[in-house]
């Protein structure tokens, strides 16, 4: 097996670097837009599988054709081309697709407000659209998530409103919340709210990297 080098690990970072500027600098509210982000995401998976194969076991195992065929099918969307390939139908009951990433961002966000409202956070939801913003988390259409579209989240959920991948990621979150221990005393108070503040934040943290997953804005009819 030989590792690709460090100059090699050097090189991805300073490529990852400009296809992460390139993503980000590209709004995706009309279909060019859309088209350089796809380019810059594509352009960030090529350069990690260009860093893998100077692996000798992965080249000579084909260890990267199974994502090699994930950029095929991309790259000819990116060019407008139909792709079969992932035109599927919805696996669930319906014709409506469940289970996607949004609702697992709509799950993670609602709750990251229900911890913030627990340790009686000033003005959470704004506190949370704030982190949410910095970071880079935003819809599914580019924009910015607001504190009133997570407040909506959250009353969805706990109204039982919201679709099931939702409520099973706010659950699983409340469960790994309320195992958080304070111990009692002086400070306990400042302590929680650190605690909660450092698990809202590994919430935001933990969408970063996905790209944008929360369901788009609502427009009143």
């Amino acid at each position: 097996m030989t590792m690709p080098s460090e100059a090699k690990y050097r090189e991805l970072l300073d490529g990852l670097r400009a296809s992460a500027t390139a993503f980000r600098a590209a709004e995706s509210v009309d279909d060019d837009g859309k088209r350089d982000r796809l380019k810059a995401a594509l352009s960030a998976f090529e350069r990690v599988m260009l860093y893998l194969v100077s692996d000798s076991e992965v080249r000579d195992q084909g260890l990267l054709n199974p994502l090699g065929s994930l950029v095929t099918v991309l790259h000819n969307r990116e060019r407008g081309a139909v792709t079969p390939q992932i035109d599927l139908r919805p696996d669930g009951a319906g014709d409506k697709p469940t289970g996607t990433m949004r609702e697992l961002a709509q799950g993670s966000i609602a709750f990251g407000l229900q911890a913030l409202k627990i340790i009686k956070q000033k003005e959470p939801s704004r506190w949370l659209a704030a982190v949410l913003l910095k970071e880079g988390v935003r819809t599914e259409g580019g924009g910015a998530i607001t504190s009133g579209q997570i407040n909506q989240w959250r009353y969805e959920i706990r109204r039982e409103k919201a679709p099931r991948v939702a409520k099973e990621q706010y659950e699983a979150l409340r469960k790994e919340f309320s195992a958080i221990r304070v111990e009692p005393g002086v400070g306990a108070q400042e302590r929680a709210r650190q605690r909660t503040h450092a698990f809202v934040r590994s919430i935001v943290l933990n969408l970063v990297h996905l790209g944008d997953v929360a369901p788009p804005r609502r427009v009143k009819q």
